[in-house]
């Protein structure tokens, strides 16, 4: 089993490991992964922040809702001791459906999806949400309409329900929620923690110094008293910038660019350390706890963005993309500013869709041009 704390309606959760060795190889060995159906997570979250009305679902033990087949199973058997204390109570088992971990499971799912969304009972508009607007289990999209939003909301659980699926929770940004959420007014998704009650965004900046032991960490969360004992090393600070998520770039950007050039001067300085040798140079330790202490303040006093690039009651007017080049790195960015749809008196907005940032040992130069490239790409992206 591991532990998932994040989780709101299964915080442990019985696993199996398909890619254990065995003497014919193991289950994933054996396995085809299909294509790539899985929709793109910044196109998802992208999609989901431009437009004052939202809503997100998210289907409950999606991959343990699709039942395999009788040469699948037959592949996954395992022995169990019905009594751990007798012998005898040695049984042969097979797993039936999906689980999480098997090489095909995410094209299985996203198989199973789109069956759904075209069965001849679903709305033209569900159709492309179940189709586009998935990443794996969770639902996100934005609308101008919020009519359509209440009747997506209504439509989904029964969809899901023709084949076998369960709506964990359906959340609208307008009206009261209904469904098993992480809290009253909190849902956790793609990295970001959002408050549908104010409608707001929060990273989901959560960074541990040890590893996990069964999906849980062993040690909290990085506080200010463990900066000062920690003793550095490449995995250590590859584990902290693997921590910095955020996949629009509009909230930690300028944290991960530094945690990034960091990692290089770390490489640099302990190209000939192991992972778990303690880094020496004094400089590189100084940077990687003054990094440690920056993300502490960071989430201390983070404060909470508006989702919505398009606020209520304005029109999208054009996307501005400010790039630059320095000598370590490399940035861009997109913001979208609106104007009032209808009141001459509301003053312009301008709003961060999404932010770019990359480290680069070129000259600056060069830097700049990469960067225009970067920003051009962004823009694709976003537009």
């Amino acid at each position: 089993y591991v532990e998932k704390e994040s989780s709101a309606s299964t915080k442990v959760r019985v696993v199996t490991n398909s890619s254990v060795k065995r003497q014919g190889g193991s289950f994933n060995d054996l396995c085809l992964k299909g294509s790539n159906l899985m929709n793109s997570s910044i196109d998802i979250l992208l999609g989901f922040s431009c437009y004052s009305n939202c809503l997100m679902t998210d289907l409950s033990e999606a991959y343990r809702s699709i039942h395999t087949g009788p040469v699948t199973n037959s592949c996954r058997r395992f022995f169990w001791f019905r009594d751990i204390n007798d012998e005898s109570s040695l049984v042969e088992m097979m797993f039936t459906c999906a689980t999480f971990g098997d090489k095909a499971a995410g094209n299985f799912l996203a198989q199973g999806r789109n069956i759904v969304a075209e069965d001849h009972r679903v709305s033209a508009f569900a159709r492309d949400f179940i189709k586009m607007k998935f990443f794996v289990d969770d639902g996100l999209t934005s609308s101008q309409s919020r009519q359509k939003l209440l009747m997506l909301a209504e439509e989904l659980p029964k969809v899901f329900g023709f084949y076998g699926f369960q709506v964990k929770h359906v959340i609208l940004s307008f009206v009261q929620s209904s469904g098993m959420t992480l809290s009253d007014s909190l849902e956790r998704c793609l990295g970001i923690i959002w408050n549908f009650v104010n409608d707001e965004f929060t990273p989901a900046l959560e960074v541990y110094l040890s590893r996990k032991i069964r999906g849980a960490h062993a040690d909290d969360q990085l506080k200010l008293d463990m900066v000062e004992p920690c003793v550095p090393t490449k995995r250590l600070v590859l584990r902290v910038v693997g921590s910095l998520h955020d996949i629009t770039g509009r909230h930690l950007c300028p944290i991960q660019v530094k945690a990034r050039i960091i990692y290089a001067r770390v490489c640099a300085a302990a190209k000939d350390k192991g992972w778990d040798d303690p880094i020496e140079c004094p400089e590189t330790v100084r940077d990687i706890k003054t990094l440690l202490c920056d993300i502490i303040k960071v989430k201390s006093n983070f404060v909470p963005q508006t989702r919505a690039w398009i606020p209520q009651g304005y029109k999208l007017d054009m996307f501005i993309g400010p790039f630059d080049g320095g000598i370590e790195g490399l940035g861009a960015g997109v913001y979208a500013r609106s104007v009032s749809d209808g009141d001459d008196d509301l003053a312009p907005q301008c709003n961060l869709a999404a932010a770019r940032a990359k480290v680069s040992s070129l000259d600056v130069g060069d830097n700049e041009l990469l960067a225009s490239l970067l920003q051009a790409r962004l823009a694709e992206v976003v537009v």
